[in-house]
Formats: structure tokens, C-alpha cells, sequence
């Protein structure tokens, strides 16, 4: 009986932590709001931001589809999802800016991997290519 004990004990433990992973992957009011204030001075700037889910299972998409809301809302900022499939493995968030991205484009993408990691968020980047990302931002 001491045993069965010991294996349920072990089990919700495991239960809970899986459970904590899963929660972190969701973004508090508290989080976006540091987010936004963070991002304020982009506020009511002509924003077009793809975002792409790639190797996206269901949890990955509903993570890349609450960022692409907590995005979506600041004024004049237009967000599209898409979502690739690609065999490298890649996991975390980047930022990609591309080689012909303007020096306003740079500033934007280092000031919003500042804003996502201050909120709690890991975040790399910004980098010229997508190499090991779940959700990458491009600039076009």
C-alpha cells in the first residue's frame, strides 16, 4: 500500500509540472501590459508583422495565435499568422529581420525581443535567417 502511495505521489507531482510548463505558455495581463508599455513608442506606427508557428503542434499554435493578439492590438499594427513545417528541429522564439530590413526595422525587432524577454518570454534575436524558432517575426 506504501508503494502505491509513493507512485501517486509521483504522479501528481509529474501532473503538476506539466501542468506548470503548459501555463507558462500563455501570457498574463501582466505580461502584456509590459509588453505594450514596452512597445509604446511603435504605438500608431504602420506595423506589418508575420508571424510563423513553425513544426507548430496544437499547443505551439494557440501560443503563436495569443502572441499574435497581444501584437494585434496596438494601434496600426497589422499581424498575420502562418504557420511552416520544417525538419530542423526548431523550438523558442525568434526575431528575423531581413538583410533588407531599414535601421527602423532593426530598432523595432531589438526593441520587441527587449519586450517579450522583460516580460518573461525567451526570446532571441534579432537574427538574419530563422535557424531553431517556434514563432518567427519577420519584417518584409
Amino acid at each position: 500500500m506504501a508503494e502505491v502511495r509513493h507512485l501517486a505521489a509521483e504522479a501528481e507531482i509529474r501532473a503538476a509540472e506539466a501542468e506548470r510548463k503548459v501555463a507558462d505558455r500563455h501570457f498574463s495581463q501582466s505580461q502584456i501590459d509590459r509588453i505594450h508599455k514596452s512597445l509604446a513608442r511603435w504605438s500608431g506606427k504602420d506595423i506589418r508583422l508575420p508571424i510563423s508557428a513553425v513544426n507548430g503542434d496544437d499547443e505551439t499554435n494557440v501560443y503563436a495565435k495569443e502572441l499574435l493578439s497581444v501584437l494585434g492590438i496596438i494601434p496600426e499594427w497589422s499581424i498575420q499568422l502562418d504557420e511552416m513545417s520544417t525538419n530542423n528541429g526548431m523550438s523558442g522564439v525568434i526575431v528575423e529581420v531581413l538583410p533588407e530590413a531599414t535601421g527602423s526595422d532593426r530598432l523595432l525587432a531589438d526593441d520587441l525581443v527587449k519586450a517579450l524577454n522583460d516580460s518573461g518570454v525567451q526570446a532571441r534575436g534579432p537574427e538574419p535567417h530563422p535557424r531553431r524558432g517556434i514563432e518567427i517575426l519577420r519584417w518584409r
